[in-house]
Protein backbone atom coordinates (compact mmCIF):
# COMPACT_ATOMS: atom_id res chain seq x y z
CA UNK A 1 0.00 0.00 0.00
CA UNK A 2 0.70 3.77 -0.19
CA UNK A 3 0.76 6.31 2.32
CA UNK A 4 1.64 9.60 1.74
CA UNK A 5 1.61 11.98 4.95
CA UNK A 6 -1.73 11.55 6.55
CA UNK A 7 -3.53 10.42 3.12
CA UNK A 8 -3.80 7.17 3.50
CA UNK A 9 -3.87 5.08 -0.39
CA UNK A 10 -3.95 1.72 -0.65
CA UNK A 11 -3.80 -1.09 -3.30
CA UNK A 12 -3.65 -4.36 -4.29
CA UNK A 13 -3.93 -7.09 -6.51
CA UNK A 14 -5.97 -10.12 -6.32
CA UNK A 15 -6.11 -12.42 -9.59
CA UNK A 16 -5.52 -10.37 -12.64
CA UNK A 17 -7.27 -6.99 -11.19
CA UNK A 18 -6.02 -4.22 -9.74
CA UNK A 19 -7.69 -2.53 -6.64
CA UNK A 20 -7.39 0.80 -5.84
CA UNK A 21 -8.21 2.80 -2.84
CA UNK A 22 -8.42 6.26 -2.40
CA UNK A 23 -9.08 9.19 -0.23
CA UNK A 24 -11.19 11.91 -2.08
CA UNK A 25 -13.03 14.00 0.54
CA UNK A 26 -11.18 17.30 0.00
CA UNK A 27 -13.36 18.56 2.92
CA UNK A 28 -11.32 16.35 5.72
CA UNK A 29 -8.24 17.97 5.90
CA UNK A 30 -6.62 21.28 5.73
CA UNK A 31 -4.61 20.92 2.93
CA UNK A 32 -6.60 19.31 0.84
CA UNK A 33 -4.46 19.47 -2.22
CA UNK A 34 -3.54 16.56 -2.44
CA UNK A 35 -6.49 14.60 -2.32
CA UNK A 36 -7.23 13.00 -4.50
CA UNK A 37 -3.56 11.90 -4.68
CA UNK A 38 -2.95 12.84 -8.49
CA UNK A 39 0.61 12.12 -7.83
CA UNK A 40 0.53 8.68 -5.99
CA UNK A 41 -2.07 7.70 -8.95
CA UNK A 42 0.64 8.29 -11.57
CA UNK A 43 3.40 6.40 -9.56
CA UNK A 44 1.11 3.85 -8.57
CA UNK A 45 0.44 3.03 -12.24
CA UNK A 46 4.01 2.43 -13.24
CA UNK A 47 4.09 -0.44 -10.93
CA UNK A 48 0.83 -2.28 -12.01
CA UNK A 49 2.07 -5.68 -12.98
CA UNK A 50 1.74 -6.16 -17.18
CA UNK A 51 -0.80 -9.47 -16.09
CA UNK A 52 -3.53 -7.21 -14.36
CA UNK A 53 -5.99 -6.49 -17.31
CA UNK A 54 -8.42 -4.93 -14.72
CA UNK A 55 -9.19 -1.97 -12.39
CA UNK A 56 -11.39 -1.14 -10.00
CA UNK A 57 -10.99 2.07 -8.01
CA UNK A 58 -13.12 3.12 -4.37
CA UNK A 59 -13.16 6.05 -3.02
CA UNK A 60 -15.44 7.84 -0.03
CA UNK A 61 -16.61 10.57 -2.24
CA UNK A 62 -17.26 10.03 -6.13
CA UNK A 63 -16.66 12.56 -8.68
CA UNK A 64 -18.73 15.60 -8.85
CA UNK A 65 -19.90 14.77 -4.86
CA UNK A 66 -20.11 17.96 -2.72
CA UNK A 67 -16.50 16.35 -1.22
CA UNK A 68 -14.68 15.86 -4.24
CA UNK A 69 -12.10 18.35 -4.94
CA UNK A 70 -13.34 19.67 -8.75
CA UNK A 71 -10.21 21.30 -9.11
CA UNK A 72 -8.64 17.92 -9.63
CA UNK A 73 -11.63 16.06 -11.70
CA UNK A 74 -9.48 16.45 -15.29
CA UNK A 75 -6.22 15.08 -13.81
CA UNK A 76 -8.51 12.65 -11.66
CA UNK A 77 -9.89 10.96 -15.04
CA UNK A 78 -6.76 11.49 -17.28
CA UNK A 79 -4.41 9.32 -15.23
CA UNK A 80 -7.34 6.65 -14.52
CA UNK A 81 -7.97 6.70 -18.15
CA UNK A 82 -4.47 5.51 -18.15
CA UNK A 83 -5.09 1.97 -15.63
CA UNK A 84 -5.89 -1.27 -17.45
CA UNK A 85 -9.99 -1.61 -18.28
CA UNK A 86 -11.27 0.53 -15.12
CA UNK A 87 -14.16 -1.34 -15.02
CA UNK A 88 -16.10 0.56 -12.61
CA UNK A 89 -15.99 2.95 -9.34
CA UNK A 90 -17.58 2.60 -5.87
CA UNK A 91 -18.20 5.44 -3.07
CA UNK A 92 -20.32 5.54 0.02
CA UNK A 93 -20.15 9.25 1.15
CA UNK A 94 -24.21 10.08 0.23
CA UNK A 95 -25.91 7.05 1.61
CA UNK A 96 -27.38 5.80 -1.08
CA UNK A 97 -27.55 3.35 -3.89
CA UNK A 98 -27.30 4.65 -7.18
CA UNK A 99 -25.13 4.51 -10.19
CA UNK A 100 -23.57 8.04 -11.83
CA UNK A 101 -21.69 8.80 -15.17
CA UNK A 102 -19.79 11.53 -13.90
CA UNK A 103 -17.94 12.08 -17.11
CA UNK A 104 -19.33 11.18 -20.91
CA UNK A 105 -18.79 8.04 -21.76
CA UNK A 106 -16.77 7.03 -18.98
CA UNK A 107 -17.20 4.35 -16.00
CA UNK A 108 -20.06 4.43 -13.70
CA UNK A 109 -19.45 5.43 -9.61
CA UNK A 110 -21.70 2.75 -8.02
CA UNK A 111 -23.18 4.65 -5.04
CA UNK A 112 -23.59 2.24 -1.52
CA UNK A 113 -26.14 3.18 1.09
CA UNK A 114 -25.36 2.88 4.64
CA UNK A 115 -25.95 -0.60 6.16
CA UNK A 116 -29.05 0.31 8.11
CA UNK A 117 -30.53 1.13 4.44
CA UNK A 118 -29.99 -2.98 4.34
CA UNK A 119 -28.97 -2.88 0.35
CA UNK A 120 -25.70 -3.44 -1.35
CA UNK A 121 -24.39 -4.61 -4.34
CA UNK A 122 -22.55 -7.72 -5.32
CA UNK A 123 -20.11 -7.69 -8.07
CA UNK A 124 -18.58 -10.52 -9.80
CA UNK A 125 -15.61 -9.82 -11.72
CA UNK A 126 -15.54 -12.06 -15.36
CA UNK A 127 -11.84 -13.65 -16.88
CA UNK A 128 -12.99 -11.46 -20.08
CA UNK A 129 -13.14 -8.30 -18.30
CA UNK A 130 -16.82 -7.69 -17.71
CA UNK A 131 -18.18 -7.44 -14.87
CA UNK A 132 -21.88 -8.24 -13.73
CA UNK A 133 -23.64 -6.25 -10.52
CA UNK A 134 -26.53 -7.04 -8.63
CA UNK A 135 -28.32 -4.89 -6.21
CA UNK A 136 -29.45 -7.07 -2.99
CA UNK A 137 -31.97 -5.27 -0.39
CA UNK A 138 -31.97 -7.90 2.75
Amino acid sequence: FGCNGIHLILRWFFSRTHFLILNTNGLEFRDAHETPNIEFMKQNLAGVPDSVCQTVVAMHAAPLSDQFKLDYIADYNEVLKQYPNLLFGISGHEHRQSVRYPQEGGVPYYLVACAEKETYYIFTLNDDGTYECEEVQV
